[in-house]
């Protein structure tokens, strides 16, 4: 062991998880790592039970359960974080398994003076042979994954399904996006704004932890709300001319539906909006020019 101190805390936000959460609080304590490490859930309003004897120590690893009352993902995350004791966070999802020495190999890579964010090869736990390491966006702004690289490489956007980086870092860019409503978009809008100001993310393949990938969420996500988190993310982070894209964009699929939000948009996300341009130290153009996404 590198010492008695918890060195990584892995947050998991959950909701109505049923059996799986269980199931990945167990793979996170049997998967063996040299890395001390905590496991804090959020419990974020359940009504299954799913997360009632996660606490157990008589199980293993330390599960701290932070209990929520349906606050939504990225504010979950956040109050997650806020309840952790590591020096390195790593968000998860509530329905994943791992591999021995993959928070090891994390911190190896988050040792390098280059490296500020990591995530890792992400793979269907129902067909293994469908992996994704990291992601970008298409013409549209819909996410595309990439396939394996030869080594780790920069990656413009890093999955919600495990991005780990410094506390330090998370706190020092704002975290989660708490203006994001319930669920969708929060971990696009944070590696964006990561880029923005400053830091890089990237990918280490030789890690590949597997996801239970689903057509429905126990985050209920009514369309509005994933429609108000793209225009909340590009009216935030876009330069004019691109925000108007991304309006065009998202009216082509949704019509009269962003007119209606687009007001209380601009109202509630000038600040956000007006920290980010004033602290960013990249461009939108710059993102879109390195990571050659054509929007």
């Amino acid at each position: 062991m590198i010492g008695p101190k918890v060195l990584f805390s892995v947050v998991i936000p959950a909701k109505n998880e049923g059996a799986q959460i269980g199931q990945t609080v167990a793979s996170l304590r049997a998967a063996r790592n040299e890395v001390p490490f905590e496991v804090v859930v959020v419990d974020d309003g359940s009504s299954d039970d799913s997360c009632a004897d996660l606490a157990d120590p008589a199980a293993g690893a330390a599960v701290n359960v932070v209990r929520t009352q349906g606050v939504g993902a990225a504010l979950a995350r956040n109050l997650g974080a806020g309840a952790a004791a590591g020096e390195f966070l790593v968000f998860c999802d509530g329905h994943m398994r791992f591999p021995d020495q993959w928070l090891d190999r994390l911190y190896a890579a988050l040792r390098r003076e280059d490296v500020d964010a990591v995530t890792c090869g992400i793979a269907s736990l129902e067909d293994p042979t469908l992996v994704g390491y990291g992601q970008t966006w298409n013409e549209q702004l819909r996410i595309r994954w990439y396939s394996k690289p030869e080594d780790s490489i920069p990656v413009p956007l890093l999955p919600g399904g495990c991005v780990a980086l410094p506390a330090r870092t998370f706190h020092a860019v704002g975290g989660f996006d708490s203006g994001i409503q319930t669920y969708g978009r929060e971990d696009e809008e944070f590696s964006l704004r990561l880029w923005l100001l400053g830091y890089q993310g990237w990918v280490v393949p030789e890690v590949v932890v597997s996801h239970l990938f689903r057509t429905t969420t126990a985050y209920f996500k009514p369309r509005e709300h994933w429609v108000y988190n793209s225009l909340r993310m590009a009216y935030c982070h876009f330069k004019p001319e691109r925000f108007h894209r991304a309006v065009d964009v998202a009216k082509f699929h949704y019509g009269p539906l962003v007119d209606q939000l687009l007001p209380g948009v601009r109202a509630l996300s000038e600040r956000h909006r007006e920290y980010c341009l004033t602290h960013r130290k990249r461009t939108d153009d710059e993102f879109m020019t390195r990571f050659g996404i054509p929007f």
